[in-house]
């Protein structure tokens, strides 16, 4: 009767396999600082004196309100930050609509429409003002902004 050898490998850890996927998310990680970068942050020049940065206009909102929007799903704190903005707003005697979606016109060019997808799946509550977008900003930001145009 013949016999195979068998010889088992040590448990060791595959090094290659480690580098890549640590290069993978070091890239992904660069990734996403670019795409802030460029899509939110990369608009400096064009951003309003609250901070806020060109969006695709909405469809059927009010030009003169300022927009709160909280995605279905949204935490209690984000809702709780969208009512008790909405609240400070109308004691300054500002139009505000609240809703839960924004429709985008189809026309929109694509960096400020990748901007809008972005800002709305960030941190929330995101406030529209005049075509301009921020994703959760100060109460003095809306303000400013608003009163800018």
């Amino acid at each position: 009767m013949a016999y195979t050898k068998v010889q088992a490998k040590g448990g060791g850890c595959d090094v290659g396999g480690l580098i890549k996927i640590i290069l993978f998310l070091v890239a992904l990680g660069y990734g996403a600082q670019f795409v802030k970068d460029h899509y939110i942050d990369g608009v400096a020049e064009t951003k309003g004196p609250g901070g806020f940065v060109p969006v695709p206009s909405a469809q059927g909102l009010r030009a003169d309100a300022v927009t709160i929007v909280t995605a279905p799903g949204a935490s209690d704190d984000a809702v709780a930050r969208g009512n008790k903005m909405a609240a400070a707003l109308k004691e300054q005697g500002i139009p505000v609509l609240r809703t839960h979606q924004v429709n985008f016109s189809g026309g929109a060019d694509s960096v400020a429409a990748a901007r809008a997808v972005l800002l709305l799946s960030g941190e929330q509550p995101v406030v529209l003002v005049r075509g301009r977008a921020k994703p959760n900003p100060k109460l003095d930001d809306v303000l400013l902004e608003y009163r800018a145009h």
